[in-house]
């Protein structure tokens, strides 16, 4: 996926699949698959972050994935990405049955709009 901007939209109340933490992180495909370094040295989202994170309006929360800032208001739900292809992983630690059976599903990344 490109780093231009990507989105992951989180349903308010959508708990954790897991016992642990769930975590999104990314790293570049191109030309390796370590971590790349960033302004706010961020490289990944999980469960226990979500309370300093800024809900919208309907309660859910959107991850802003991408390279340049959201802009200050919206600075504690980025995921800073490098430049180029990346992807995004979640690993998700002790899961719950119902990340095993299906019944939970994790929000889609999408293109920034």
């Amino acid at each position: 996926m490109q780093s231009e901007g990507l989105h992951a939209n989180v349903p308010e109340g959508a708990g954790s699949p897991g016992q642990s933490l769930l975590v999104r992180d990314h790293v570049r495909r191109e030309d390796t698959e370590l971590l790349v370094e960033n302004p706010i040295n961020r490289y990944f989202i999980n469960w226990s972050m979500l309370p300093g994170l800024k809900k919208n309006e309907d309660g859910s929360l959107t991850i802003y994935i991408q390279k340049d800032s959201p802009g200050k208001e919206k600075e504690s739900n980025w995921l800073p990405a490098p430049d180029g292809p990346i992807y995004v992983a979640m690993r998700l630690y002790w899961p719950k049955e119902e990340a095993l059976n299906g019944k939970w599903q994790p929000s889609a990344v999408t293109p920034a709009r």
